[in-house]
């Protein structure tokens, strides 16, 4: 497993070297997080867990930037009703996770602005359905 350069504002620049580390893969499927998505539904929920989680980031990059992208008053509610009605119940393949479940994540990642709330791998399966 090869290293990933990680590079901020700081490298760009030029003040700081870029920083190489190693980002290991734990094999959750041996420790029972994962479902072994052998099946059509194990591997869709393995990919409603990524979605999830991915929106779960980027709503916790947007709560920790709210000010810098404005999103107050009618912004907020409006960005706040479009995440409450994202879901793939409207869709036939179930691979982005239901509406509620979007809104659990996405709502709670903007609130505490912490990305370690976005943990998918180690949730219940009914919090990626």
């Amino acid at each position: 497993m090869g290293a990933q350069v990680v590079k901020n504002k700081l490298y760009a620049a030029g003040k700081v070297p870029p920083v190489r580390c190693a980002l290991p893969r734990p094999d959750l499927t041996s420790k029972g997080y994962l479902p072994q998505g052998r099946t059509v539904s194990g591997q869709l929920e393995i990919q409603r867990r990524k979605e999830l989680q991915a929106s779960c980031l980027g709503a916790a990059f947007l709560g920790a930037n709210k000010r810098a992208f404005r999103l107050t008053g009618a912004r907020l509610a409006i960005w706040q009703d479009i995440v409450h009605h994202v879901g793939d119940e409207y869709g036939k393949v179930r691979d982005h996770g239901s509406r509620k479940n979007h809104a659990y994540w996405t709502i709670q990642a903007f609130n505490t602005t912490n990305p370690s709330v976005c943990n998918t791998f180690t949730a219940p399966s009914k919090r990626v359905s």
